[in-house]
């Protein structure tokens, strides 16, 4: 097994060639087995140097047994929310190691982490990595942690965190968690006697109601988290206890904050009154944010916060007041007409630039761009949708 410390040499090659292209770096120095390390470091904290700012600042020793690893680990905003949803002073069993991210954030909220990692050099690395840390109540293992779980006795932890592998042969992605390795699915019963609370990190790809009936009452609460651009991830907690309608929830992160929350459960969604209405002029408009669509209820978001659903499967909505707290982005709407011919000569007789997006629209933003030959960007965005009549409308909107 190659050597997981690096030499004082390293590390200063390290900082000085760290701004430096890393595939000019392999031509140059190819064949040369010390400075490929050196290399490889330099890659990981670039790909890493945002989604790890927080870990590669306060630990800058850290090692990264491969570039994979870097791109596959999960971030440090990530991390820190998984962290705040084990109890405080927690015994944690971490199943799926990797990296070690999440088993170093679990510790700073745990009394104790014990961590599994199959591989024997990124658990070799990740131990190393803990060491220089210093981190005192993380202990990592190198083995299977199905094995260790069946050797466990009742409530032998308070929580148990997973993230099942997520690909297969040949590099496959995989979604399904009865798919993925280690089969949580399988696993649950026995996870659940050995720990009252078990967090499963999934694919944001999953159907959520597939995965609530997949896992069984014992689901709690679904949680969509990302941040303004995208969906990132589900976290699914499972308790002992049985659920009738677990809570749907989705988080939206700006860096380690949270910027926007909502939860409902089924049962008010399939009961809630939607109001639909089309918006005005100077009337705001707002745009759920990615975990927020993915978390779904539409019908509950008009309902509790009062806004018009402008149509069954836009999934937009307006109101004539400010809502500092609904879970997306807000628009002030400058006008709101039919998708006809007589809008688009006026749309393109009025603006030089508009950044397109569609709602249930049967052209793509490029296509719209084509037609009223405007180029794509600026300040102001034009939404395609329908209305509730599945009439094609446009709405052009300033970002609050």
């Amino acid at each position: 097994m190659q050597s997981v410390e690096l030499t004082q040499e390293q590390w200063a090659a390290i900082e000085r060639l760290r701004h430096e292209d890393v595939n000019r770096l392999r031509l140059t120095h190819h064949g040369d087995p010390s400075m490929t390390t050196v290399i490889d470091q330099i890659e990981c904290r670039a790909r890493t140097s945002k989604k790890l700012a927080s870990t590669l600042s306060t630990y800058p020793l850290f090692i990264f047994p491969s570039v994979l690893s870097a791109e596959q680990c999960t971030s440090d905003s990530l991390a820190s929310f998984h962290a705040s949803l084990i109890p405080v002073d927690a015994a944690v069993l971490d199943m799926t190691c990797g990296l070690g991210i999440d088993a170093i954030h679990l510790a700073t909220k745990a009394a104790c982490v014990e961590a599994y990692e199959i591989n024997e050099f990124t658990a070799s690395c990740v131990r190393h990595n803990v060491a220089a840390a210093a981190i005192e109540n993380l202990k990592i293992f190198c083995g299977d942690s199905v094995k260790r779980l069946e050797t466990l006795n009742p409530d032998s932890f308070d929580c148990i965190f997973i993230d099942p592998a997520r690909r297969g042969a040949y590099g496959k992605r995989l979604f399904a968690l009865a798919d993925c390795e280690p089969d949580v699915t399988a696993l649950l019963p026995r996870m659940l006697e050995v720990a009252p609370l078990v967090i499963i990190k999934a694919s944001p790809m999953l159907d959520i109601a597939h995965t609530v009936s997949e896992l069984g009452h014992n689901v709690s609460r679904v949680i969509a988290v990302g941040d303004r651009r995208e969906c990132k991830e589900l976290i699914i907690i499972c308790e002992r206890k049985d659920t009738v309608s677990p809570v749907l929830c989705a988080v939206t992160l700006s860096g380690e904050k949270i910027s926007g929350e909502w939860e409902f459960t089924r049962n008010e969604e399939n009961n809630a009154p939607a109001i639909y209405g089309l918006p005005d002029a100077g009337d705001y408009l707002y745009e759920p944010y990615p975990a927020t669509l993915k978390s779904g209820g539409f019908k509950s978001l008009s309902s509790r916060f009062k806004v018009k659903k402008i149509a069954p499967n836009s999934h937009l909505y307006s109101s004539q007041s400010i809502l500092d707290d609904f879970p997306g982005e807000r628009f002030r709407i400058l006008e709101a007409a039919p998708f006809s011919k007589k809008s688009v000569r006026e749309l393109k007789g009025r603006y030089d630039r508009l950044d397109i997006s569609v709602r249930n629209f049967p052209m793509k933003p490029e296509e719209i761009s084509a037609k009223l030959k405007i180029k794509g960007g600026g300040t102001e965005r034009l939404f395609a949708t329908k209305d509730a009549n599945d009439r094609p409308i446009v709405i052009v909107a300033t970002k609050e």
